[in-house]
């Protein structure tokens, strides 16, 4: 959840749900600054960058399943298709 919520505060508030923000790709980079050296690795660009797309991927937070790690979610979002993610979605949660 925690990567899902830091993934909600970038897209709606530091972008406003646009897809990006004005200022482009420097809001991720500012914010990984800023916050990298007080709470370590885990608010590199890259880990920020995910948990925005995370987010966008799967907006309902009540949707996602506690049984999936958050590795598995990194494959997932990756994945464009809708019914495909679905479907890797349902086997992984059947075949823990």
């Amino acid at each position: 959840m925690m990567y899902w919520n830091i993934g909600k505060v970038i897209f709606e508030e530091e972008q406003g749900g646009k897809d990006r923000a004005k200022y482009g790709e420097f809001l991720i980079k500012a914010i990984s600054e800023e916050f990298q050296p007080k709470f370590g690795s885990g608010f590199s660009v890259r880990q920020l960058e995910l948990n925005r797309q995370f987010f966008r991927t799967f907006p309902i937070a009540h949707a996602l399943r506690s049984q999936l790690s958050w590795t598995l979610y990194r494959i997932l979002i990756r994945i464009e298709n809708h019914d495909k993610r679905e479907f890797y979605i349902a086997e992984a949660t059947k075949n823990n």
